[in-house]
């Protein structure tokens, strides 16, 4: 199941969900970031990433150690700078920006300065660097081979695991602390299912009105104002577009047992899940439809992943990625995150994550 960040450490795929809220502000000369990273050999490459989007939004080579990294942006924003296999967290402003950083450990040894957002962000390093040194030393001697035995390798990860936890709790402190920025909303979004709703209508008093009233503030207050779908009410009707542009109501499909999934391209077990159905539909039609909900906001990605999953079911998305008010509604935070719905109209059960049983399971509740 993709997770929040600052959630518990996969060790085979690390996923990083990712939220989008665009909102025009004054700013609109778009960023530039100028970097140095001592030792870095010329023609290796450096990207920046958005994380809420999941979009690179700029790619650069370096020359005598230097980059140039340029573009534009909607809003403040996290984002990832990524070279060979290190990566740091920044929060993008359409401002100047600098970075120098060795080749390795990123998360501990890079500086980045620019802008009220990325100071922010530097403060909140402060507070997670003891994670990010035991982070670092724990990825390279599992990345290396540097256990001595099965034993001793799972007590690296259940160490890591330990410290995450305790890393995350700060993590959601400083968002608390912080909510008058839009690093401390992004982390308020992330985390709003365990914070809940009455301290998070408390926290949303704190914003200004410019952070309040971005896409992810108006989202998040529509969280609090919203009753959440539950097992026994009836399902949330909607209407999407497909992906071939037409309009798709779910209601159109009462009277049959429905599968609703919310899931997204860069989503590893969501797509799993895809190709699983695709592979099971056989056995799978006439008993149930299914309906896949893309959180992708940006159409090609939607697409790729379609045709590579081989979705030739029910394909449906209102491009507003994790700001849609459906996925809202139906209180999606992490995915995949499903919705099994009977002939008239109640939910029966809501699944979490991925499982290679799960048609199997589904057919035995349609019956």
């Amino acid at each position: 199941m993709k997770k929040a960040i600052g959630s518990k450490i996969n060790l085979i795929l690390f996923g990083f969900l990712l939220l989008y809220s665009p909102l025009n502000f004054a700013q609109s000369k778009g960023f530039t970031i100028k970097g140095k990273i001592v030792g870095a050999k010329n023609g290796e490459k450096v990207y920046v990433r958005e994380l809420n989007k999941m979009q690179y939004l700029d790619s650069a080579e370096v020359v005598n150690q230097k980059f140039i990294l340029k573009g534009n942006i909607a809003e403040p924003t996290p984002a990832w700078l990524v070279y060979k296999n290190e990566y740091t967290k920044i929060q993008l402003e359409n401002l100047p920006i600098t970075f120098e950083a060795p080749t390795k450990y990123w998360l501990t040894k890079s500086r980045t300065f620019g802008g009220r957002e990325q100071g922010f962000r530097n403060k909140l390093n402060v507070v997670e660097f003891p994670f990010h040194e035991i982070y670092e030393k724990g990825r390279d001697s599992l990345n290396n081979k540097l256990f001595s035995s099965p034993m001793h390798q799972a007590d690296i990860v259940k160490r890591l695991n330990e410290k995450s936890e305790i890393n995350q709790s700060k993590y959601v402190a400083f968002g608390k602390a912080n909510p008058n920025s839009f690093l401390g909303l992004d982390i308020l979004y992330r985390n709003r299912k365990t914070i809940g709703k009455p301290e998070m209508a408390e926290l949303l008093k704190k914003m200004s009105p410019k952070i309040r009233n971005s896409s992810t503030g108006k989202t998040l207050a529509l969280f609090v104002a919203t009753e959440l779908i539950k097992v026994g009410q009836d399902f949330f009707d909607f209407t999407a577009n497909t992906i071939n542009n037409q309009p798709f109501t779910l209601s159109s499909l009462k009277g049959q047992y429905i599968y609703l999934t919310f899931w997204e391209s860069g989503c590893g077990p969501c797509r799993l899940e895809n190709r699983l159905f695709a592979k099971e539909m056989n056995r799978i039609a006439g008993q149930l439809q299914i309906v896949s909900f893309s959180l992708d906001p940006v159409l090609k990605n939607w697409k790729e992943a379609s045709n590579l999953d081989g979705i030739a079911w029910h394909n449906v998305s209102d491009l507003k990625g994790n700001d849609s008010p459906i996925k809202i509604k139906y209180d999606v935070q992490g995915i995949p995150h499903s919705f099994l719905i009977d002939k008239v109209g109640k939910i029966i059960k809501i699944f979490s994550g991925y499982s290679i049983k799960m048609v199997d399971e589904l057919l035995t509740l349609v019956k």
